[in-house]
């Protein structure tokens, strides 16, 4: 049976078995896959379509669904010195958008590659796709001509010193532990340190607090180490911000691996070999 490749060229969809074709279409030399923005099943168009009854959108390329007018990107006739700080997705799609466009852009990361933090959610079992998303960057940002300046953390001072028309601040937001009585007595970490691979942790005893995505996938993560995970959470619902095609996975995955989850709780005190929670469900009548 034939393999079938699906495109949006020129805001259209199209079903097509050759691949040669496909290279042709997207007009990309054959074999380059890494030019190509590939599918990386996020559902974020079935989502749009299926669950909220809006036009078709894609989470990597804002032109699918838009207007051509929107989508459409023209030459500026002010070239300018652009400064983009932070290699993240958004930073990575705005230095493509501004080079598209005719500026001198140079983008800034302190971390030695570029993708911020797909990098790290690419280590969740299943997520590896993410991967893609930084390839297809990697591989296009140099021949638009992007500069990037890896290892370079930016201050006032640099940026004075460099002297760009623009700045554009793309590092994302901080993460901050939570203050819990007895939280600096033990080895707490944060996903990012869990993901990175920062910590080498197998068949331990693992808490996760929060149970939105990023904790169950990090909770996912650990328990794939055979680490025996369990997840506290605040509210009762699990999953309700996930999206609706990957939440059902996600739990069911969780299951096979024996992660507990539990709900309606609040950490009050962490000490060496237990937590202190204190639960909020209703008594039984």
């Amino acid at each position: 049976m034939s393999n079938y490749y699906l495109l949006f060229v020129n805001f259209k969809a199209i079903l097509i078995s050759n691949l040669g074709r496909v290279y042709e279409l997207l007009d990309t030399p054959m074999g380059e896959e890494k030019a190509i923005r590939r599918c990386f099943s996020c559902n974020e168009c079935i989502r749009a379509r299926h669950f909220e009854d809006l036009p078709i959108r894609c989470s990597f390329n804002p032109t699918i669904g838009a207007d051509k007018k929107f989508a459409t990107i023209k030459k500026t006739k002010h070239k300018k010195k652009v400064m983009m700080v932070g290699a993240g997705p958004a930073g990575m799609e705005a230095a493509r958008v501004a080079a598209l466009r005719g500026h001198d852009v140079y983008l800034f990361d302190k971390e030695n590659q570029i993708g911020g933090t797909l990098n790290i959610a690419a280590a969740v079992p299943g997520k590896d796709k993410l991967r893609w998303i930084v390839e297809y960057y990697a591989y296009t940002l140099p021949k638009l001509g992007v500069h990037i300046q890896l290892r370079e953390f930016v201050e006032k001072q640099k940026i004075e010193a460099f002297g760009p028309d623009v700045v554009i601040i793309a590092t994302g937001s901080e993460l901050t532990m939570p203050q819990i009585p007895g939280m600096k007595n033990i080895s707490g970490l944060s996903f990012k340190e869990v993901l990175k691979g920062e910590a080498k942790i197998e068949r331990e005893k693992v808490v996760v607090l929060g149970g939105g995505l990023i904790g169950l996938e990090t909770a996912l993560f650990l328990a794939s180490l055979g680490n025996y995970v369990t997840v506290l959470k605040r509210y009762e619902t699990v999953s309700e911000n996930i999206d609706p095609v990957y939440a059902p996975h996600l739990l069911s995955s969780l299951q096979k691996q024996g992660v507990k989850i539990i709900s309606k709780v609040t950490v009050m005190e962490i000490e060496q070999n237990q937590v202190l929670i204190k639960n909020h469900s209703k008594s039984p009548s």
